[in-house]
C-alpha cells in the first residue's frame, strides 16, 4: 500500500476518534480502518478490566457467526 493511502486511512481514524462519543464506537471504527489498511478481513480488540484480572471483547469486525453450528 502506498504511503499516501496509509496517511489517508490514518487521517480517517483520527477524524473519527475526534468525533466519537463512546469508546466502543471509537474502537470499532479504528479497527475497521486498520484492517482495511492492512488488507485483513477479520479482527478484534480485547481490553483489560480495571482490576487487571479479566479481559473483555471491546470491539470486533467481521467475526464468523458461530451461534449456528
Amino acid at each position: 500500500m502506498k504511503n499516501k493511502d496509509n496517511l489517508h486511512h490514518l487521517y480517517e481514524i483520527a477524524s473519527h476518534l475526534n468525533r466519537a462519543f463512546s469508546l466502543q464506537s471509537a474502537l470499532r471504527k479504528s479497527l475497521e480502518k486498520t484492517l482495511e489498511m492492512l488488507t485483513i478481513e477479520t479482527g478484534w480488540i480485547w481490553l483489560t478490566e480495571q482490576d487487571n484480572k479479566s479481559v473483555y471483547l471491546a470491539a470486533s469486525y467481521n467475526l464468523p457467526d458461530i451461534s449456528h453450528p
